[in-house]
């Protein structure tokens, strides 16, 4: 029995110095799946004179690795929200030209795989998204 164990717990390390668990980036996924598909996605915003979100709008979505406009890529309405949530919890000063509010530019990724996931580091695994 205590050879069994010994060998048991063997094996479980050697597997895990060998094979590390260790949650693959989006940016890795992105360069070595070719199915992986991930999509800047640009938002035009205005914010009024306390940082709050006056106008929140889909602006452009571009193909990651052509960086061409991207055809036929649906970006979800929940995704959407969702980004406006993320970029909602920061505050932002506005620019005013001529009294009126100028538009910020912002991005996060957006990937059909994973449509709730709004990806803002190519440095975390998808499932740790800040």
């Amino acid at each position: 029995m205590n050879a069994r164990v010994t060998f048991v717990a063997i094996c479980a390390a050697l597997s895990y110095v060998l094979y590390p668990c260790r949650a693959e980036t989006v940016s890795e996924r992105a360069e070595h799946d070719s199915r992986f598909h991930l999509y800047w996605v640009f938002f035009r915003v205005t914010v009024d004179t306390n940082g709050n979100i006056q106008r929140f709008e889909l602006a452009e979505v571009l193909d990651f690795k052509a960086l061409v406009k991207a055809k036929d890529v649906k970006v979800p309405r929940k995704f959407c929200r969702d980004a406006q949530t993320k970029f909602g919890s920061e505050r932002y000063q506005p620019e005013f030209i001529g009294g009126t509010p100028m538009p910020l530019y912002t991005f996060r990724f957006y990937t059909p795989e994973f449509p709730d996931a709004v990806i803002s580091d190519l440095h975390a695994p998808i499932e740790k998204q800040p």
